[in-house]
């Protein structure tokens, strides 16, 4: 996997700054905008999607929070990504919502996944 860029290295900064003082709902506006812009990679994009879905998770928005983590896994859907546990996180969030279409298509999605990182079986 590659090295984060500087732009986006800047950005997860000024975000993490913003969460640590509270200030979600401004950190939501930023990183919205941000990730519109064609200036990250794939990966980036999708980090970037997944810290969104968390900053949701976080104001109790789990709704929302689930429709970008989905976004989010799309994008790199086909892509040999490590286990991170905030991919916890998100299924917790997808079993909150009671969505089992979307949980299905992720649980699925993520066996596979144990063939070259075994630690996705600690999502199950």
């Amino acid at each position: 996997m590659e090295n984060p860029s500087k732009e986006y290295q800047i950005l997860m900064k000024k975000i993490e700054f913003l969460n640590l003082f509270k200030q979600r709902n401004k950190a939501i506006t930023i990183l919205t905008k941000e990730l519109k812009t064609e200036i990250f990679t794939l990966n980036e994009q999708s980090s970037g999607l997944i810290r969104l879905g968390l900053l949701y998770v976080s104001i109790k928005d789990d709704e929302k929070a689930a429709e970008i983590f989905d976004k989010a896994l799309h994008l790199v859907k086909d892509q040999e990504i490590p286990f991170h546990p905030n991919f916890k996180i998100i299924f917790r969030t997808f079993n909150k919502i009671n969505n089992s279409s979307l949980l299905a298509f992720w649980t699925d999605n993520f066996s596979k996944r144990q063939q070259f990182d075994k630690k996705y079986k600690k999502l199950f």
